[in-house]
């Protein structure tokens, strides 16, 4: 093994499966970073296309990249712990495989952690999004103000906009010291899809000093429509982000933050993932009875976390955020299953407005 008093800089972790049709534009786009001083760990998860073949063929002769195998598929989360296994970075970058990064990524990240020594950088990213055929269908632009956080106290107050923004809960939108993860013995958990991101990220902010954030958005996340993990039926929706909002909660009550913003912007939050669980639950696969919808509007109006928190919500801009929170407050299950069926109408039947909605656009 190479000697540790000479690591890379960044250790770039690439768990790959399933992403044929892009990986060649990712690993293209990770030898073209203007920064170089990097290494590339590979992991396949027992991918079954020809996505590590196609990547061997661009990097294998690339002494900064090395290639670890799964014996059997874990998934993602697995991947990503394999791959900080094998890491010797002073930081950690953790891109997806089908995403797209500028050249200047690298370069503008560490310049920021040389003048500013940092437990975590940020940047921000442009979401692009796609119709089931691969069409582009439009783009949104998610910038951070540059910035550098040197007090606890500030940190922590950003954190609750950062989340607010979509920025808090992604992982390939941050640079992580390595070291600390290490020290804290951090890692993605499996059990939890949807929202292994956050939970690390919450863990890892729990344990900082110190972060930067840059104003550009070098990321170019690919949200294609009913391929993505984020848009697939997942059963478990609710519950997952359920967990999400109980651990915010808890960190901004650690740092005893936990105060009327707080819970105005976590209600908010809340009610979203209220309202795309009853859009979910309209779906046939979900298998839930009108009589099932019903129950289930009940348990939730019953949960200790919406009475502390949906009270204080409040939709800003967003139209079916108003609708919905006036349904919520008013604990009615019949306003709740139009909602749902509504929603569920226009995301079956008008897909593209039904992105613009949800992105708030």
């Amino acid at each position: 093994m190479t000697n540790e008093s000479k690591r890379p800089f960044i250790s770039i972790i690439l768990p790959v499966y399933g992403v044929e049709n892009y990986i060649a534009d990712a690993i293209n786009d990770i030898r073209s970073q203007s920064f170089d001083d990097w290494e590339l760990i590979v992991v396949d998860d027992c991918t079954l296309d020809k996505s590590i073949d196609i990547a061997k063929s661009l990097i294998e002769d690339d002494p900064r990249v090395r290639f670890v195998a799964h014996q059997h598929n874990q998934g993602l989360s697995a991947a990503r712990n394999t791959g900080m296994q094998y890491a010797r970075g002073d930081y950690l970058w953790i891109p997806d495989p089908d995403d797209r990064f500028d050249v200047h990524l690298l370069y503008d990240a560490v310049q920021s952690l040389q003048n500013h020594p940092a437990d975590l950088l940020l940047f921000g990213h442009t979401q692009e999004y796609f119709d089931a055929d691969g069409n582009f269908l439009y783009q949104n632009k998610l910038s951070l103000d540059a910035k550098v956080f040197d007090r606890a106290e500030d940190l922590q107050r950003i954190v609750l906009e950062l989340e607010k923004e979509t920025h808090l809960g992604y992982v390939w939108n941050k640079l992580y010291r390595r070291d600390l993860i290490e020290d804290k013995q951090l890692t993605f958990l499996d059990e939890v899809p949807l929202i292994e991101d956050i939970l690390f990220n919450v863990a890892y902010i729990e344990n900082i000093a110190t972060m930067n954030a840059l104003a550009t958005t070098p990321y170019h996340y690919a949200k294609r429509v009913k391929a993505n993990l984020t848009n697939a039926f997942v059963p478990q929706y609710y519950e997952m982000h359920r967990k999400r909002i109980a651990a915010l909660e808890g960190l901004f009550e650690k740092w005893s933050i936990f105060d009327h913003t707080a819970r105005t912007t976590l209600g908010a939050l809340y009610g979203r993932y209220i309202l795309s669980s009853l859009e979910r639950n309209c779906d046939s696969r979900a298998s839930l009875s009108h009589e099932d919808r019903k129950n289930w509007c009940k348990n939730v109006f019953c949960d200790p976390l919406y009475n502390e928190l949906i009270p204080y919500a409040r939709a800003g801009t967003s139209i079916p955020l108003k609708l919905c929170l006036f349904a919520l407050r008013k604990k009615s299950t019949a306003l709740c299953l139009i909602l749902g069926r509504v929603i569920h109408a226009v995301q079956t039947h008008a897909l593209p407005l039904f992105t613009k909605l949800k992105s708030g656009r």
